[in-house]
């Protein structure tokens, strides 16, 4: 298992990793918004929304999710 921090700063960003299912962590203290696919809305189909301090798994991602937050 191999570990990436990355730091949001309001705009979309493509995270790429090893593996087909991805664990996120939200140190931050928004919301953070997470798919498979680029084009992130909130509340739209197949975006996960992650709050402060929680987890949340993208299963299927096959080594890239798209982050906003």
């Amino acid at each position: 298992m191999s570990e990436l921090t990355i730091t949001l700063a309001g705009s979309e960003e493509k995270a790429e990793f090893s593996g087909s299912n991805a664990w996120l962590r939200n140190d931050g203290t928004d919301t953070v918004y997470a798919a498979k696919s680029a084009g992130i809305t909130a509340g739209a189909d197949g975006v996960i929304a992650i709050p402060a301090g929680q987890s949340a798994p993208v299963y299927g991602a096959n080594g890239t999710v798209y982050l906003l937050g």
